[in-house]
Order: C-alpha cells, then sequence, then structure tokens
C-alpha cells in the first residue's frame, strides 16, 4: 500500500505564508472570470480568506494531496530581486508557448515566508517557493540563493543554520511523474528512497569515474539498485563531478548548458538560460549517480532516467518529444508540502504585468507590451475604443506595441474582461 504523506509540521506565526488576493489598482480588479471562480472554489474547498489571509495556511492531515491547483491570475513577486531572477529564464517560457523548453522556477508561486536561519539577520531570512525552487534573500538584501532542497527532502533534516539541522520524516512524494494522489503514480521512488545513495556529506556513498560508459543504474520504490543490461535508452556518462564523487550523462550536462532567450532586463537576448555558473546558481552538485526508475507521467507507466542534485531534480524521459526529454521536477512543490502541507491553500499564477495579446492557431495568448511574438501570430492589441481612455490606434508587428498614446490598461472579450494595469 503507497505510504501516505506524514502529518504536516506545525508552523509558528513568524513562518506563515503570505496568501496573495485579489488587488484593486487604478480603478479595476486584475482577474479573469475563469480565474475568479476558480479562487472561489478553491478557497471553499480550503477554508476562507479574511485580508488576503487563509485562516488554514497548513494543512491538518491531509490523506490524498494535490501539489499544483492555482488559486489566483496575478504578478506575486515579494521583491524586485525575485523578479529579476525568475524573469531571466522563465519570463519567455510564461509568455511564448512555441519558446521550446520548460520553466526554471515555473509558473506558480506558493508563498513568501520568513523562516529560520541562525546565521541570517535576525535569525530570520525571506524566502519565496516557486514550482520547482525556493529563492532565498541573501544577508545584503541583494544576492538571491537557490535552496538546496534535495538532501532535506532525502534525509528528513530541515537547515535552520549552517550547523543546524532539525530531523523530521524523510520526504514521501515521488521524485518523477504524475502526483500520487489517490496512488496514481505508486510506482516512482520517493526522495526518501535515495536516503541510502545519497551523498549528504563529502566522501559518503561516492562513485568512481565512469566517463564513456552507459547509464545502466536502477532504482526502486525500496531504495534498492540493480544494473541493468539493456538500459531503455542509449545515455552516456560524459563528466564526472569529483566535488561530491559522482557522474553526469550527457543528456543533463547538456541540458545545463543551454543557450537560448533569456530576459535582460528590458529586452531579449541570447544567453545562457541557467546563467554563466549553472551550479551554484540553479543546480548544485550532483548528490547521487544517475538511475532508472519507473514512473507514472501523464497516465501512463513509463522509464525515466532521474538524478538528484543538490538544488533540483532533472529526468530524462526517452519517450518525450524534444526538446522536452530533459526536465526539472518540483521540487518546491514538493519541499514546500513536506514542510508546510497542502499546496493549495497558497498557489498562485505569476503573471508579468503590462499585458498585450497575440492569437496563434485560434487561440490567445497574453504577453507585456513590447514582447516579441512568435512567427505566424496574430497581435491584438489592449487598446480598444470604449475601454480606456487611450487613442485605440494601435501597431502590431513583429512585435505588439500601443502607440504612444495607449497605456496598454484594459482588453475586452466576447467572454471575459482583463484588466491590466500598468
Amino acid at each position: 500500500m503507497e505510504d501516505e504523506p506524514k502529518k504536516a509540521e506545525q508552523t509558528n506565526d513568524e513562518e506563515k505564508p503570505q496568501v496573495f488576493a485579489v488587488s484593486k489598482k487604478r480603478g479595476g480588479f486584475k482577474f479573469n472570470r475563469r480565474d475568479f471562480l476558480a479562487a472561489a472554489v478553491t478557497v471553499g474547498i480550503t477554508g476562507s480568506l479574511v485580508n488576503g489571509e487563509s485562516k488554514e495556511a497548513v494543512a491538518k492531515e491531509p490523506n490524498s494531496y494535490s501539489l499544483f491547483l492555482p488559486l489566483l491570475d496575478a504578478s506575486s513577486f515579494s521583491n524586485d530581486k525575485f523578479q529579476q531572477k525568475w524573469e531571466y529564464s522563465d519570463r519567455l517560457v510564461i509568455l511564448d508557448p512555441t519558446a521550446g523548453r520548460g520553466y526554471t522556477w515555473g509558473p506558480n508561486s506558493f508563498g513568501t515566508y520568513q523562516e529560520n536561519y541562525v546565521e541570517s539577520n535576525g535569525g530570520k531570512r525571506q524566502v519565496q517557493y516557486f514550482d520547482k525552487s525556493r529563492m532565498e534573500l541573501a544577508n545584503d538584501g541583494v544576492t538571491v540563493t537557490n535552496g538546496l532542497l534535495t538532501k532535506e527532502l532525502v534525509t528528513g533534516l530541515q537547515q535552520d543554520g549552517n550547523s543546524l539541522f532539525i530531523q523530521k520524516t524523510p520526504c514521501q512524494v515521488q521524485v518523477a511523474g504524475d502526483d500520487n494522489s489517490g496512488t496514481g503514480n505508486k510506482v516512482a521512488p520517493s526522495y526518501a528512497s535515495f536516503r541510502s545513495v545519497i551523498t549528504f556529506n563529502p566522501g559518503i556513498n561516492i562513485a568512481p569515474s565512469l566517463i564513456g560508459q552507459p547509464a545502466n543504474l536502477a532504482i526502486n520504490k525500496a531504495g534498492e539498485v540493480s544494473t541493468l543490461d539493456n538500459p531503455p535508452a542509449r545515455v552516456l556518462i560524459s563528466s564526472y563531478e569529483a566535488t561530491l564523487g559522482h557522474n553526469v550523462p550527457d543528456t543533463f550536462q547538456n541540458f545545463q548548458n543551454l543557450v537560448g532567450r533569456i530576459w535582460d532586463g528590458s529586452k531579449f537576448v541570447q544567453g545562457k538560460i541557467f546563467t554563466d555558473n549553472p551550479i551554484a546558481n540553479v543546480f548544485g552538485y550532483p548528490v547521487t549517480e544517475p538511475y532508472w526508475i519507473r514512473a507514472v507521467v501523464a497516465g501512463a507507466e513509463k522509464d525515466v532516467l532521474a538524478q538528484l542534485f543538490e538544488r533540483r531534480v532533472l529526468t530524462y524521459t526517452p519517450s518525450n518529444p524534444d526538446p522536452y526529454k530533459v526536465e526539472m521536477g518540483n521540487i518546491g512543490q514538493h519541499y514546500h508540502f513536506w514542510r508546510y502541507g497542502n499546496n493549495s491553500n497558497t498557489a498562485i499564477k505569476v503573471q508579468p504585468t503590462q499585458m498585450t495579446s497575440y492569437k496563434i492557431s485560434g487561440k490567445e495568448f497574453t504577453q507585456p507590451c513590447g514582447a516579441p511574438i512568435p512567427a505566424g501570430a496574430v497581435c491584438v492589441c489592449n487598446c480598444v475604443a470604449g475601454t480606456s481612455s487611450c487613442n485605440p490606434n494601435c501597431t502590431c508587428n513583429l512585435i505588439c506595441t500601443c502607440d504612444a498614446q495607449c497605456t496598454c490598461q484594459s482588453y475586452c472579450s466576447i467572454n471575459y474582461h482583463y484588466w491590466h494595469p500598468n
């Protein structure tokens, strides 16, 4: 029988999440009817909202859980440093459905906290959770670090300082594939499954260099490791990270060095998607070998190659279409659930402001004014006569913009009204 999630640890007042509610700006609310109805349903399930805060920010004892349930469609960064970090790689992904890559941080935020950390100013540090990681604001108020979540989930040791760890139960959430609500992904290993193979400290569970050899190890839900005579796909070890003593396959090494369009604060430019230092800024060092696992993905059981890094989990699914064979696991979601309880209480959609619209294949998408649109798309400017005080004329070429008198304030369609304040 599938292990049930353990009872969520109760949090003190300082660590209760901020639950973002609808904000009223410049004469209009930033929401649409579908999101309003979704919010109403969500609140009905998880507890009412009072002054933007949930009465029950932590699930008492969930028997089944949803790792993703967006509450509102809103911009939700707790400070501009977090927003800059998120937009560097993910602004393009959320705006362009044809971007050809997945999220680095994710489209959902699960709340901002002041979490205990001994070496931080006042013993607290500001953090914000996203689908795929946790951002942390350093003591200088400028530097943003990326949480070392993996080892905590595998060992159950919650880190509250450089040398302070609180023992909890290792996380039973699956590292890859569908969530396990209703035991829909019971075959996949959980974080706890890797407890006997993870390198928590240097010198533990290290492996010899296997460069040029196939990735042929497998691990199951019980944490049992085996060697496969015929791996599901030909994947070769391409590098050896000597710091913690683990091999990295070519699929993951190539992924970490991807180049593509990134946001420099004012425009999209070509650059390294995971920055010039992907180990420090995104992934961390590998803490396990790459292992083949079985996992249920989109309702079907598949072979997946998974490797745990200090900050992320990477998966390679041979049956996925390019360029989505390599993906990041939702470790931010998983950690938030492990530490605070059901994520549906706080999950909100991250959405850039100052939006315009374009249509492609009959479907409509929104993006910031001035952002490029995909080839074959038709621009729909948001300056609509009768809905705002601006001139309705628009310039819609390769980039969606409104003329100098327009402020991209509102857009009306047949079914929904969107209000996008500057």
